[in-house]
């Protein structure tokens, strides 16, 4: 893990909750759940990967129905390619990526519906590699640190303080360095694509 988020994640966490509670029209909260991710370009297929994600929110409204939403997230990506002895498939593999995640939200209230869509800045702590002999000790993907996500979601508001998301994250940026681009198309990139499913509790 990178040493500067050790020392600057408890000061974004202290910054988002001061906000909430020093202006009119803040709120924040935390949030938990899982997720479900795949990679296109890795060579594998299908969401059978599962993740914790978890953080805290803060948010702003703008006239009677909109409000943006800053959050900051602890989330897993990768994807897995599983083993299937059944139909004589032995082999197996697996991608963890651990980021730090600073999703950037417009939201639209429809009463006990949100929509929501915007950019997500993504900074990679650590990635491993699994097959069916355990850790791979040599990666055959050249990670890049910064990844840029397109998101999209929808909140159902159970109450004034409980909420429950479910959100599209799919990569804009190619997540390994080794992408090019021409004018005959895009080669060699992987880009990550995750559903996630969160309990959010507002302040």
């Amino acid at each position: 893990m990178n040493i500067r988020f050790i020392f600057i994640l408890p000061l974004l966490i202290q910054g988002f909750f001061v906000s909430a509670q020093s202006e009119e029209g803040f709120k924040a909260g935390l949030k938990a759940g899982l997720n479900t991710s795949q990679m296109t370009g890795d060579g594998y297929a299908g969401f059978y990967k599962f993740s914790p994600v978890f953080g805290a929110f803060a948010s702003h409204g703008f006239g009677e129905h909109m409000r943006f939403q800053y959050e900051l997230l602890y989330q897993n990506k990768g994807s897995r390619d599983p083993a299937r002895p059944d139909e004589g498939k032995y082999t197996s593999y697996k991608i963890v990526m651990n980021y730090i995640e600073v999703p950037v939200l417009w939201q639209y209230n429809l009463k006990k519906f949100t929509l929501e869509l915007g950019p997500g800045f993504s900074f990679l702590l650590h990635t491993k590699e699994l097959d069916e002999n355990g850790v791979v000790k040599v990666s055959t993907y050249p990670w890049r640190s910064f990844e840029l996500d397109g998101m999209l979601g929808v909140n159902y508001n159970v109450n004034e303080h409980l909420f429950l998301n479910i959100r599209s994250h799919h990569s804009i940026s190619s997540v390994v360095s080794s992408t090019v681009v021409n004018r005959y198309g895009v080669y060699g990139g992987a880009w990550n694509i995750v559903i996630a499913f969160t309990a959010n509790y507002r302040f």
